[in-house]
């Protein structure tokens, strides 16, 4: 009964030892990872109800509501403005991050670009430090076009920083407002 219990704290040691913290180094080549990544927040509601609350609308007479019309009474409808919307995307490509993950990241990227057709992304690549800055403009490029750029990113792996986004949007962009920054991680951040 000891013996087996030494087993299995030593099988647990080696376990916790072999899996993936937050990247400690200053960024290399990718290693692929081959880990399952479970998500317990519903992030894609969380993203759609962000970017759903930019849209702006306003009253219009042009096309009335067609339930206060119905019920005996004129209202105005409401139409949506197609505002531009600007976000910051950070993409986290440490150590931890599995190609598996980077490829989820950049699948939800093209599905927010698909349902916001204006918006206008900066897509920050980082991991103890920025290392790419990529525009993207879902409003003049084709869809084609935009998963090309997608596909055409190199990533790099090391350590994890979150502080240097906000340091690299500070110094690089000091004066521009963007609507949101949307960070894609798995949370072992420094």
């Amino acid at each position: 009964q000891n013996a087996e219990a030494k087993i299995k704290d030593k099988v647990q040691s080696t376990i916790t030892a072999l899996s993936s913290g937050r990247g400690t180094g200053s960024g290399g080549p990718r290693s692929l990872t081959k880990r399952i990544f479970e998500t317990k927040t519903n992030w894609k509601n969380l993203l759609r109800n962000f970017l759903s609350g930019m849209e702006k609308t306003r009253p219009t007479w042009m096309k009335p509501k067609k339930r206060a019309f119905a019920a005996g009474y004129y209202a105005p409808g409401v139409r949506k403005e197609y505002t531009k919307i600007e976000v910051v995307v950070a993409i986290d490509t440490s150590g931890s991050i599995s190609d598996k993950i980077i490829a989820l990241f950049t699948s939800e990227i093209l599905n927010i670009v698909k349902a916001y057709p204006k918006v206008q992304m900066k897509i920050i690549l980082w991991h103890s430090n920025v290392y790419g800055d990529i525009d993207l403009d879902a409003a003049k490029s084709s869809l084609k076009q935009v998963t090309d750029v997608l596909h055409g990113i190199s990533y790099q792996a090391g350590g994890t920083e979150l502080s240097s986004v906000k340091d690299y949007l500070e110094d690089k962009y000091p004066n521009k407002k963007f609507n949101g920054l949307i960070v894609f991680t798995d949370g072992h951040i420094e």
